[in-house]
């Protein structure tokens, strides 16, 4: 009885020291859930901080990319203008070298007159001709050409002068327009280019917002079957804790059932011991008879039959 008593205690202590490695089980497993729980949501607030900067920066540069695209088609504008203005400039060029020209041939063709003219005059006088007609003639051209130096290739050089210095102006004026215009290209190229890094900042920084989603995931993948399987083991546990109980508590209403039995049984034994004691106390002193075996009936007789026997078999 005693050794089932200490078997049920070391029992019952064993089954404490498991319900209490169970409840610390339980607490680390809360904390383990707990502190994975806290790293993913840090991880979340970094994640939500780096989605919310890469969206601002996008704004930022679908703005920037807006204000390019208009910068570069206000330039090609201006460009165009440009060009337009130089196809004038130059066809204006081309019209005072024409007009120049004009001139320069009609001026040539005089001077051509008038040499040929000397030149048969000359010719005319060595030869003794009359020469009256060709100085006429001479003079009639030089007139003209007088006229033509005074009316017409004068005051229209003078034009075309000033033409020029008016196409030089515009020229100059138009090189000007075209380096401010130079200038405004070169800054939106820098502009385009700090752009393109920056849209490449921008893509490898959703990659890696792209990676990290990836962990993050994997991560409360893990947390969830850890959550799972961890809990599972602790509940495997607690059930084999309860089975063990259950073990524990009928030893328990067995040992008890049979220790009351057995109480029973020693109460019962100790009663009839009791009532044997009294009798025994109750005996009075025995009265002794002494007797040898001749004394005892029994023994004559066996000895008798014995007799009887042995005659018998001396016949046999």
């Amino acid at each position: 009885m005693d050794d089932a008593r200490a078997e049920l205690d070391e029992a019952a202590a064993q089954l404490e020291t498991a319900r209490a490695d169970l409840q610390a089980g339980w607490d680390e497993y809360h904390a383990q859930i707990a502190e994975a729980e806290t790293q993913i949501r840090s991880v979340v607030d970094r994640l939500t901080a780096a989605i919310a900067q890469a969206d601002e920066s996008a704004a930022q540069l679908n703005t920037a990319g807006q204000q390019i695209a208009q910068a570069r088609a206000e330039v090609n504008a201006q460009q165009q203008e440009l060009n337009s203005q130089q196809q004038n400039l130059n066809q204006a060029q081309q019209e005072i070298d024409a007009q120049r020209a004009a001139l320069e041939n009609a001026n040539a063709a005089f001077l051509q007159q008038i040499n040929s003219l000397q030149e048969q005059i000359a010719a005319a006088e060595e030869a003794g001709e009359d020469t009256e007609a060709l100085v006429a003639q001479l003079a009639g051209v030089q007139g003209e050409y007088d006229v033509f130096m005074e009316t017409v290739y004068g005051p229209g050089w003078a034009q075309l002068d000033a033409k020029q210095a008016e196409l030089t102006t515009a020229s100059s004026q138009l090189a000007s327009a075209q380096d401010r215009l130079n200038s405004a290209i070169a800054q939106i190229n820098q502009k385009q280019a700090e752009y393109d890094a920056g849209a490449a900042t921008l893509a490898e920084g959703r990659a890696e917002i792209a990676r990290q989603q990836q962990t993050l995931d994997a991560a409360r993948a893990e947390l969830d079957q850890e959550r799972s399987s961890g809990a599972a083991r602790l509940e495997d546990a607690a059930a084999q804790i309860d089975e063990q109980q259950q073990t524990y508590d009928d030893a328990v209403a067995t040992f008890a059932e049979e220790q009351k039995e057995a109480l029973a049984e020693i109460d019962e034994k100790t009663a009839e011991l009791d009532e044997a004691q009294a009798d025994l106390d109750a005996l009075e002193a025995p009265t002794y008879t002494v007797a040898d075996r001749r004394d005892f009936p029994g023994y004559e007789q066996f000895g008798d039959n014995s007799t009887r026997i042995d005659v018998l078999s001396r016949v046999f």
